[in-house]
């Protein structure tokens, strides 16, 4: 839905509900839900890149919350966070031979 259809319908409820009759104001308060649920967002968390072999990922990553980084058909990489003062360094990739798990 577009905001603007939110915004209406969240309006649109709040003058139904400003009615004096309790089906009105039920009504008005099911539309400014609606209108709220319709504006919220999605969590785009879920990220899957595609890659060739022995090629180069790039992803984005959390700089304080959790990241796991897993590989299909493949073995796994563990990702450490460094503190270095430099944002671009602050990720190490330590791939993990023998066992291929982290």
């Amino acid at each position: 839905m577009t905001p603007f259809f939110a915004y209406g319908l969240m309006a649109g409820g709040a003058a139904v509900a400003s009615r004096l009759c309790l089906v009105s104001r039920g009504l008005g308060a099911g539309m400014i839900v609606i209108g709220a649920v319709a504006l919220a967002a999605p969590a785009w968390a879920d990220e899957r890149v595609l890659a060739k072999d022995n090629s180069e990922v790039a992803c984005t990553v959390s700089k304080s919350g959790l990241t796991r980084v897993s590989l299909k058909d493949d073995r796994f990489a563990s990702v450490s966070k460094l503190t270095t003062g430099v944002e671009t360094d602050d990720f190490t990739v330590v791939n993990e031979p023998t066992r291929g798990d982290i």
